[in-house]
């Protein structure tokens, strides 16, 4: 649970103690957010953007709020707090639970990372952590048998993410690509798993900026933001194939499409692990089954 910053913890623990389990109904935000500032003396503001990006699963692997109401997108905030409602998670539940009874911590850093909030820990896939810590549980614990079963990092948004991988595994600060999904299909290119806190809004005035330029041979008819909720997705309407390829080439370099972040580890990746298994206590199966459950039902 010290995974979590101050202003997270402070939220989920006073949700936790006014009853908002996942079980439970939603609450009004201005209500949770008065709490958090009477309990720990956190500004509302503040403990607003906590909560806010721990529930959008735009933003977290698995998300420690459900959000009722208008939560925005990457391109649009929420509805104000008198206005929306929230509620825990099985996750964070989970993990207030066990922050109140202080009797082990969960692997939130490695599911969730910090790219969210400005740092530079990658999240993986929740179920890969899991079932690395299995694995290391039974003895496991030669860098490549858990790089294996961990993984890559795994982004919310779906970006692709390449980087000097020996440098990471072995806890180096390295600088990483992070790269939006680009396919042409016979008369539109779609874009879309962008970089964190790239909207696709951002997106659809660097590409007209791109057109109206002129700096290619490509034609194009337009291009709009076809997102879907939370789903951002950019679209390029062609006329043709002339240009479409050199058209292509430009968008899979194009700032904010591809962008550069500096991503570490603490440590090297077996000495992440050892710490994770201790964290989770003596009863360490029953936990990471209690995990493993608390992730699938929040997902």
């Amino acid at each position: 649970m010290s995974e979590l910053d101050v202003v997270e913890r402070a939220v989920l623990i006073t949700m936790a103690e006014l009853g908002l389990g996942s079980c439970a109904r939603h609450m009004k935000n201005a209500t949770i957010l008065d709490e958090v500032s009477a309990r720990h003396g956190i500004s509302p503001s503040y403990a607003w953007q906590a909560l806010v990006y721990v529930s959008r699963p735009w933003m977290v692997n698995v998300p420690l709020v459900d959000f009722l109401g208008n939560n925005g997108t990457p391109s649009n905030p929420p509805a104000e707090p008198r206005y929306t409602e929230s509620r825990l998670t099985p996750f964070g539940e989970l993990l207030a639970t066990a922050a109140l009874e202080g009797s082990h911590s969960l692997p939130v850093r490695l599911i969730n990372g910090t790219l969210y909030v400005g740092g530079d820990h990658p999240p993986f896939s929740a179920l890969s952590v899991i079932e690395t810590l299995r694995a290391a549980a039974i003895g496991i614990v030669d860098r490549t048998r858990l790089i294996t079963h961990l993984g890559l990092p795994t982004l919310p948004s779906g970006c692709a993410v390449d980087a000097d991988w020996p440098r990471f595994w072995a806890g180096e600060s390295v600088q990483a690509i992070l790269e939006s999904s680009i396919v042409r299909t016979r008369d539109r290119i779609i874009i879309e798993g962008f970089p964190p806190s790239v909207g696709a809004e951002s997106v659809v005035e660097q590409i007209k900026g791109l057109l109206r330029r002129g700096d290619g041979p490509w034609t194009a008819r337009g291009v709009m933001n076809t997102s879907i909720g939370p789903q951002e997705r950019v679209e390029v309407l062609i006329v043709g194939d002339a240009g479409t390829k050199e058209l292509v080439a430009s968008l899979r370099t194009m700032w904010p499409l591809r962008i550069e972040a500096t991503i570490q580890i603490p440590m090297p990746i077996e000495g992440i692990i050892e710490e994770t298994i201790n964290g989770l206590g003596l009863d360490r199966e029953r936990v990471l089954d209690e995990l493993m459950l608390a992730v699938e039902s929040t997902r």
